[in-house]
């Protein structure tokens, strides 16, 4: 890669390691046996704190907005290749940042439904393989077609995910239930929705677009938080305001680079990049030993990223 495509790959590189570091900070924090629906929780007011600082404008609502989205709207959708004005772009943002609250939380809550029921090898791979659902819909809706060399990257970077979660005798076919199913769609819709943004909105509302995604998934989850009334330890205070940080910068860095790298190729590698960079620190720092298959599939991830990259 020439040094004008690793300029337009930054943004992507750093959602990628803010995403890894979220894995290693949540790691660290299994230690103290810790109630994930209060680290959820406190993440999310990080996050929103981030967010808030981070608008250019500090107005976060205004009716306003709406009439110009109103008018827009149809228009938009229909042309698909126009985008909102300023103001009905800062309506957008609010919506589709609000759904994608909803979805953040909902995958969550599936993610550790799952992991109960059907075991966290599945629950992981089939939360990774929602990587599809961003990706195909991406090629069919924004005509984003990758090269044939990045379709070969897009399919090996596929194998590594489903291997290193699987031991290679698993039938995944017949392991497929509704809820792994919801858990694939859920995981992909929310990436999904920042391609929705930035195709759609101004760059300028970006920001606006970051603040209610976390703001509304803070809302959802603190009245779960509560309807449980669980048990909240300074331990996950802490390593959810420390998730926080890169969860966000996660969030803003994936937006900013959908300007730069097409939905199709972004995804893929935002998702296998986020497992080579976890293993090589779990390698390095946590010296942990990997097992046959998840060499393979490091390896094989490592060639998808070359290929995806061409």
């Amino acid at each position: 890669m020439n040094l004008m495509g690793m300029s337009k790959m930054i943004f992507l590189i750093l959602a990628i390691i803010s995403s890894g570091m979220i894995a290693v900070i949540f790691k660290f924090s299994e230690e103290k046996q810790p109630n994930r629906l209060a680290i959820t929780t406190f993440n999310y007011i990080n996050a929103c704190i981030i967010s808030f600082f981070m608008l250019s404008n500090k107005k976060i609502l205004d009716l306003g907005w709406f009439n110009s989205f109103k008018i827009e709207a149809q228009e938009v959708f229909l042309l698909n290749e126009s985008i909102y004005s300023n103001e009905a772009s800062a309506a957008w943002a609010v919506i589709i940042g609000s759904i994608t609250g909803i979805i953040y939380f909902l995958s969550f809550w599936l993610y550790q439904y799952n992991v109960k029921k059907n075991g966290a090898a599945l629950s992981s791979t089939f939360m990774k393989l929602g990587v599809l659902v961003p990706t195909i819909l991406s090629i069919f809706i924004f005509k984003e077609i990758p090269t044939k060399l990045q379709i070969l990257g897009l399919l090996l970077a596929i194998a590594g995910m489903v291997i290193i979660n699987l031991s290679m005798e698993k039938d995944i076919i017949k392991s497929i239930k509704i809820d792994l199913f919801l858990l694939f769609i859920m995981g992909g819709l929310g990436d999904f929705n920042s391609k929705l943004y930035q195709n759609y909105g101004q760059n300028e509302h970006k920001e606006l677009f970051v603040f209610y995604i976390f703001i509304t998934a803070l809302i959802v989850s603190s009245i779960t938080l509560f309807i449980k009334n669980r048990k909240v330890k300074s331990t996950d205070i802490i390593a959810g305001l420390l998730v926080g940080i890169p969860n966000q910068f996660t969030a803003y860095f994936l937006v900013r680079s959908l300007n730069y790298v097409k939905a199709s190729i972004a995804f893929p590698i935002f998702s296998s990049g986020t497992i080579l960079f976890v293993n090589i620190i779990n390698i390095i720092y946590f010296k942990e030993k990997l097992s046959k298959n998840q060499y393979i599939s490091i390896g094989i991830i490592a060639i998808s990223l070359i290929f995806l990259n061409i």
